[in-house]
């Protein structure tokens, strides 16, 4: 329809019109001439009726059917009547006269009384055709539609010649003319006479082809002008290109492009080769030129979807993507950007590669060094921690023989928290990645012990501190406990007496505070959320409270899980704590009644669900479908402290394989103490320990 030449739409329209206007005319006529017809035949079929009826008045009354058959006969003779019948009063056949050859078409019956002194004495009934009619109509119709299209056609011829000569050749020119401008033919002028519209147009298109001829004049000088300005420019064009490809063929720091499949795109800068160790990276997968697999290469991969999905703030979904990796002895850096389309939605990922080989080293010396401090602040708790971390090697050691994988598992992921809290984070990489083997045997194991010695033995003339050998806790002692220690001395008389206090005295003393049982935990925690981008306070009240380390130490030592897993699942990132306060709390109290120790560890964050915790407990088959219907809100949350029942979706070099609650129940219970939970989906987690006063302790805790 679009392509149709001007000259159809308007002959077609106007011929529409001419059509539409004869063809309603046509119709209004006919159905007048129609209506007419039918009308006067209705009439003449009446008083034919009539007539009739008046003939036989008298034939009826003296019951002569012979009086009145010659006017019936009469009757007949108009063609168009079928049948004539005349009724006597009891409705019985007087007279009829009929021809069925004339019943053709529509057959019309009227039907009227026969009176006299205005008594019925019967009745005329006369059917008449209307086929003569209908074909008078048709005859009338056809010779009426022959003129009109007669009609039509000297109007479509007239009009076609005034159109071709007066509209559309001009229109042609027209065209013509334009044709010519659009090829810039502009020598020749346009001489257009004519006063009417289209002569006007043509005018103005001479007027036109003028000022383009004119325009076309001066840009053909312009255009000799910027060649040659255009010469010199690409000559300083490929003088900067070159320049800036020197620059990025020599830059150490790389530049790359990734696009939505992940794939590296043209125009990375060469030094980006160099510091990924591979040549041609185009179009090969980023994780591949990274060299990762695995559950790295998945993550690395998620952070990348999240990036391009654009769902969370740009600077948290970029936070989350791995920046350092290890491609032969160097240590490669990758920040990246997000590049936007039109639209505003995220098409590439530019990465900026950079080797900090040289400056993980400087960070690994200051977090070494920070860690010694770190540990020599907290000589006591870090004398705890050997200890502890030589009684669990050698836990591990007889789990292994014996087969019990439960302890195993349990005391590595202990040994990797406390390393972690003080900062030995080669031993914690180690257990870390020794966890993610499928089996472990004894060389891991051996693997362990010998980074930790070899710690102990690189930093011993700061720490004095063997593995292998008893290190023995310096007690601090207040010196007004010793002016009492002396006062009671003097005063007391009584050899039992003086005993009893010196034995109550000496107890006091081997006591420490939760402070110091806890170490460098408060600067781990807050750390750890630092490096999970969560913003948080650590609150540690009632740390004055003096505990015996027989009876708190493997409890603080495992303390570490709580806080490891509340970083890693339970708080959530500023952005997605709705109404709450943007940075979450985790909290530590210690309070005592007679004679318990009251510890409680507490935090504003996602909550529990029960509904995942009963999911993940069907997977790993600790119970069947009818057991769990029968549970308690209360029975379901304490399934986590099954072995390897986790709620974290991933598992994580913090928490995630569902080990580390059991080790806290089992060291809890091994104190004699016991351990609840609270907690509501959305608003946060409590854990209440109740450990009794004074509960001895085997030197061993920990049994296989």
């Amino acid at each position: 329809m679009k392509n149709l030449s001007l000259r159809i739409w308007v002959i077609g329209g106007v011929l529409a019109t001419i059509v539409s206007s004869v063809a309603l005319g046509t119709w209004i006529f006919l159905s007048d001439q129609q209506k007419k017809l039918l009308q006067d035949v209705h009439e003449t079929h009446g008083r034919v009726t009539r007539v009739l009826a008046l003939g036989v008045q008298k034939a009826i009354w003296d019951l002569s059917p012979e009086s009145a058959a010659p006017l019936a006969k009469s009757t007949m003779e108009d063609t168009r009547i079928v049948r004539v019948t005349i009724y006597d009063a009891s409705d019985v056949v007087f007279w009829e006269e009929k021809d069925e050859a004339r019943r053709v078409g529509k057959i019309v019956t009227q039907e009227i009384p026969i009176l006299a002194d205005d008594q019925v004495l019967g009745k005329v009934v006369v059917e008449f055709s209307m086929a003569q009619a209908a074909a008078e109509i048709r005859s009338r119709m056809i010779d009426f539609i022959g003129l009109a299209l007669a009609e039509i056609v000297g109007c479509v011829l007239v009009l076609a010649v005034l159109l071709h000569y007066r509209v559309l050749s001009r229109i042609d020119r027209l065209k013509s003319e334009a044709h010519e401008i659009a090829e810039k033919r502009l020598t020749t002028p346009f001489v257009w006479n004519e006063k009417d519209e289209i002569g006007t147009l043509g005018q103005s298109l001479e007027s036109t082809r003028q000022s383009l001829a004119q325009l076309f004049a001066e840009l053909e000088e312009k255009n000799q002008s910027l060649t040659v300005m255009n010469d010199q420019l690409e000559i300083k064009v490929q003088e900067r290109t070159a320049t800036i490809k020197m620059i990025l063929d020599h830059v150490k720091t790389g530049f790359l492009l990734i696009d939505q499949n992940f794939s590296v795109l043209e125009g990375y800068t060469r030094s980006c080769e160099t510091l990924l160790g591979s040549s041609q990276i185009q179009a090969k997968k980023l994780s591949s030129v990274l060299g990762i697999t695995g559950e790295p290469e998945k993550h690395f991969i998620m952070s990348l979807v999240q990036v391009f999905d654009d769902e969370m703030p740009e600077s948290v979904s970029l936070s989350q993507i791995p920046r350092n990796f290890v491609i032969g002895d160097r240590t490669i850096s990758l920040e990246g950007s997000t590049i936007r389309d039109a639209q505003g939605k995220v098409s590439k990922i530019l990465f900026t590669v950079v080797d900090v080989t040289l400056l993980k080293s400087i960070e690994l010396e200051n977090q070494i060094n920070r860690s010694i401090v770190n540990i020599m602040q907290n000589m006591n708790s870090f004398r705890d921690f050997i200890q502890d971390s030589r009684d669990r090697l050698k836990n591990c050691y007889t789990a292994l023989e014996t087969g019990n994988t439960v302890v195993l598992r349990r005391d590595l992921h202990t040994l990797k928290g406390n390393s972690a809290a003080f900062g030995i984070r080669q031993v914690a990489e180690l257990i870390h990645s020794t966890e993610d083997k499928e089996k472990i045997v004894p060389e891991y194991l051996t693997s362990i012990e010998e980074s930790l010695k070899e710690f102990l033995d690189r930093h011993y003339a700061l720490l004095k501190i063997k593995f292998d050998s008893e290190n023995r806790r310096f007690l601090s002692i207040d010196e007004h406990l010793l002016d009492v220690i002396e006062a009671d001395i003097s005063r007391l008389q009584n050899q039992d007496e003086l005993k009893s206090h010196m034995s109550n005295w000496l107890a006091e003393m081997r006591k420490d505070t939760v402070d110091s049982m806890l170490g460098p935990i408060s600067n781990y925690v807050q750390k750890l959320a630092m490096q999970r981008g969560i913003d948080m306070d650590f609150v540690v009240e009632g740390g004055e409270i003096r505990m015996g380390r027989n009876e708190a130490a493997d409890i603080f030592q495992n303390l570490v899980h709580l806080f490891r897993n509340a970083v890693d699942h339970g708080l959530e990132p500023s952005f997605e704590r709705g109404k709450k306060p943007e940075k979450g709390r985790l909290g530590l109290n210690i309070t005592t009644d007679t004679d318990h120790y009251l510890i409680t560890v507490e935090d504003d964050g996602r909550g529990i669900d029960p509904d995942r915790v009963l999911k993940k407990a069907l997977q790993l088959n600790i119970m069947t479908p009818d057991q769990a219907k029968r549970l308690s809100h209360d029975e379901i949350l304490n399934l986590i402290f099954h072995e390897g029942l986790s709620t974290a979706e991933t598992i994580t070099d913090i928490s995630g394989r569902g080990v580390g609650m059991k080790a806290v129940k089992d060291a809890i219970e091994s104190a004699g103490g016991n351990m609840t939970i609270q907690s509501e989906v959305g608003v946060g987690t409590r854990f209440l320990l109740r450990i009794p006063m004074h509960k001895s302790t085997e030197k061993n805790r920990r049994v296989a």
